[in-house]
């Protein structure tokens, strides 16, 4: 993965460790780099927004992100889609805008 920073690298750490089955569908499918690389920018993305625009604070910020988008539970069966397909529990879904933090 040629384009990954230490972002991708965790997420592709973590998700070889929780999540074979989605890493070994993935490469069958030829859209393990794909997903990683959209993953790694999105969780950019939401961070950068939830700490640089809606000032929070980067730790709760990092936790969010890892949460819903890389750090996946163990695997206990086969996810019906992608994560980056997936609806987030806050409500939030890629490309959309993130919740207003009130201050």
């Amino acid at each position: 993965m040629d384009d990954m920073n230490r972002l991708g690298n965790l997420i592709l750490k973590q998700w070889t460790t929780n999540r074979p089955g989605l890493i070994e569908e993935l490469e069958k499918t030829n859209q393990l780099q794909s997903i990683l690389r959209q993953t790694q920018e999105q969780m950019g993305d939401l961070l950068y927004d939830l700490t640089v625009v809606q000032k929070m604070e980067y730790h709760s910020a990092w936790e969010l992100v890892t949460k819903e988008w890389a750090l996946l539970p163990e695997e206990d069966r086969r996810p019906e889609r992608p994560p980056m397909e997936r609806p987030l529990s806050s409500n939030l879904t890629p490309r959309q805008s993130h919740p207003v933090i009130s201050e």
